[in-house]
C-alpha cells in the first residue's frame, strides 16, 4: 500500500466535513505482538453518532478504510507501545474541522516489588521480611 499524502488527508477531511462529520473516534487495543483499530465512529457537531454514507454521494467506506485507518495507524505507531507485551487500549479522536487530534492511551505494564527475607534454616521458624 502506498503512503497517504497530505493532500489526500486534506481532501478526506473536506469530504467528511461536507458530509456532516465534525470528528471521528477510533478505538484500539492490543497485546502480545498484535494490535488493531477495533472501531471507527463518525460524529456531527452536536456529538451525535452519524452514518455519513446515508446521505452521501461518495462512498465513505473507501475513505474510511483507505485513508482514515492508515492515518490512524501512522499516528498510533508514534506513541508508547500499546500492542506488545501486556498491551493496552485507547481512543484517538480526529477533529475534521481543523485537523487536530487527541489520543487517550492506556498501556499495561507489569510491576515488580523487591522483597528481602532472612531466616535461620536450623530452626523451624518462618522467614521474616526485612
Amino acid at each position: 500500500m502506498s503512503e497517504i499524502t497530505q493532500l489526500e488527508k486534506d481532501i478526506c477531511l473536506i469530504i467528511l466535513n461536507l458530509n456532516g462529520v465534525s470528528h471521528i473516534e477510533f478505538s484500539y487495543s492490543g497485546s502480545g505482538d498484535d494490535g488493531a483499530i477495533d472501531d471507527i465512529c463518525f460524529f456531527n457537531i452536536n456529538n451525535e453518532a452519524i452514518n455519513p454514507n446515508k446521505d452521501s454521494y461518495i462512498n465513505i467506506d473507501n475513505i474510511k478504510y483507505n485513508i482514515l485507518e492508515d492515518t490512524a495507524d501512522e499516528l498510533l505507531c508514534q506513541i508508547t507501545d500499546w500492542w506488545n507485551n501486556d498491551g493496552g487500549y485507547g481512543n484517538l479522536t480526529l477533529n475534521t474541522l481543523d485537523g487536530t487530534y487527541s489520543i487517550q492511551n492506556n498501556v499495561g505494564s507489569m510491576t515488580y516489588t523487591a522483597e528481602s527475607y532472612e531466616g535461620d534454616f536450623t530452626v523451624n521458624k518462618p522467614p521474616t521480611n526485612i
